[in-house]
């Protein structure tokens, strides 16, 4: 899981290419933030839903954290 401040396209799209399962902002929720690590601890995969539309190949792509 990568926590990040780095929002463009070309960094999310780096590191969906490098494995990640989750990519969030550093502001997000603490609450959402627990939701998403254990998310990501059960094997799903997290985008931080401000970067839904973000994900390459204009995929839905995996789930978000709300």
């Amino acid at each position: 899981m990568t926590l990040t401040g780095l929002h463009g396209p070309g960094s999310l799209a780096a590191a969906l290419r490098a494995g990640v399962s989750g990519y969030l902002l550093k502001d997000i929720p603490a609450g959402e933030l627990i939701a998403a690590v254990r998310a990501v601890a059960q094997g799903e995969h997290v985008i931080d839903a401000r970067l839904a539309g973000r994900v390459p190949g204009g995929e839905q792509g995996p789930p978000q954290a709300s």
